[in-house]
């Protein structure tokens, strides 16, 4: 377990390594996602012959298990060709899983809660229950990593083992005189930076600064804001002001400034590819908006709609029919009868005169 108590977590991760002693085989992987919110998850199946070469899952941070698990498997695949089809299987049987358990997001709130109260035992029993039908004999081992989000940005960011270089920055010499920050990183649901444009607010936390003047400046302004134990300014909105596309050695960076105050703005280096936390006011509309129509109240006639014209089927044509020859035939009894009335009259007319 990190710094991080387990009560006050956003993020986690747990570490699993599953002996199936009855298969002779040897699963590996991970659950990662955020408290009580959906979950992320990968896992190998590895042949019990290669568990020496497998990524240690005790006191290995997660950033750095992730890799070494991929770059492990990406070296044992071409020797066990048979990796690939047995993970791809024991995938989709976790995905089949999930859903008779009610969802991804259910397990990953039961996690959270057993986590925060530190019950490793339940957790182990929750763990073990997932692969019950996979294999009948089985040795679990695993690892909990938990994670405020200011910590897991920073930790993220710090990962990053290629920075631009310096002469690729429109004047860098300014950049030096700016604080500096790091953006609230969501690994599941969070977003591109792409996605950001320039007045949006973005949720940041201020790495460093340029003196102690400007951070006199911001701290003053941002008061209610401040860690009083620690000393430092907790997490805040700042818009952006401006973006600039750089491109490193191996990846394609942005570099964002937000403003602060009215004459200081910070800068931050961000990965394209990282997920931001998405702010509340970034909405997603994927329909096109409902165009008004001019005639919403019903008049009693057949309206006819621009471009289409509503033809009669075999089925209407023939009860129209129908019911104009009722009619027809309903007059036509009406004739007859008042004649027979007529005439009925008159006979009675013609008696009484004899």
């Amino acid at each position: 377990m990190t710094e991080q108590t387990a009560n006050e977590f956003d993020i986690f991760a747990i570490h699993i390594l599953l002996k199936c002693t009855s298969l002779d085989e040897v699963i590996v992987g991970y659950f990662f996602g955020k408290k009580n919110a959906s979950l992320e998850y990968t896992f190998y199946n590895f042949p019990a012959s290669v568990q020496k070469r497998l990524p240690v899952i005790n006191d290995n941070p997660h950033l750095n298990f992730k890799e070494e698990l991929t770059n492990c498997s990406n070296q044992l695949i071409p020797d066990y060709p048979e990796i690939v089809e047995r993970s791809a299987k024991l995938m989709e049987y976790l995905n089949i899983q999930f859903r008779k358990i009610g969802g991804l997001e259910r397990f990953s709130k039961r996690l959270s809660y057993l986590s925060q109260l530190d019950e490793k035992d339940e957790i182990s029993m929750e763990l073990l229950g997932l692969f019950d039908n996979w294999v009948e004999k089985k040795e679990l081992q695993f690892s909990s990593e938990f994670f405020s989000s200011e910590d897991y940005s920073k930790k993220v960011l710090e990962s990053a083992e290629v920075f631009p270089e310096k002469d690729n920055f429109t004047n860098y010499f300014e950049l030096t005189k700016m604080p500096e920050f790091y953006p609230l990183i969501d690994p599941i649901q969070g977003i591109s930076i792409d996605t950001f444009e320039v007045g949006m607010p973005l949720k940041i936390t201020i790495l460093s600064y340029p003196n102690e003047e400007i951070e006199k400046q911001i701290k003053d302004h941002y008061q209610d804001h401040i860690d009083l134990k620690e000393d430092y300014l907790k997490t805040i909105e700042a818009d952006i002001v401006s973006k600039e596309l750089l491109t490193g050695k191996n990846d394609t960076y942005v570099l964002v400034k937000v403003r602060l105050l009215d004459e200081i703005c910070a800068y931050s280096i961000i990965l394209k590819s990282l997920k931001l936390n998405r702010n509340l006011t970034i909405k997603h509309n994927l329909l096109p908006p409902i165009k008004e129509e001019e005639d919403n109240i019903p008049t009693g006639e057949e309206r006819v709609f621009p471009g289409k014209i509503k033809r009669e089927t075999k089925v209407m044509t023939t009860l129209k029919e129908k019911a104009r020859f009722k009619f027809a035939d309903l007059i036509l009894m009406l004739i007859i009868l008042g004649g027979s009335i007529a005439l009925i009259a008159l006979v009675i007319d013609l008696l009484s005169k004899k």
